[in-house]
């Protein structure tokens, strides 16, 4: 069975680096959805898959609107 919370901290951390282009593109939008339409859902998220914030503090100009993407 495969279930999508087992691979979200493992693309997170390797910058999903074994996502193909679509699943790349999808990744980018849903993250910046959360972030910036449903802080709470975001937060949630964060702490469960990223709780350091390793990754959001890597990519905090496309959190913020200056960068285009999270996933090169």
């Amino acid at each position: 069975m495969f279930l999508l919370s087992d691979n979200v901290k493992g693309a997170i951390e390797a910058e999903c680096d074994g996502c193909n282009e679509i699943q790349k593109k999808n990744s980018d939008r849903l993250l910046i959805f959360l972030y910036k339409n449903k802080p709470d859902k975001f937060k949630e998220f964060q702490e469960k898959y990223d709780p350091d914030k390793l990754h959001y503090n890597r990519h905090k100009d496309v959190f913020e609107g200056n960068g285009t993407t999270f996933f090169p």
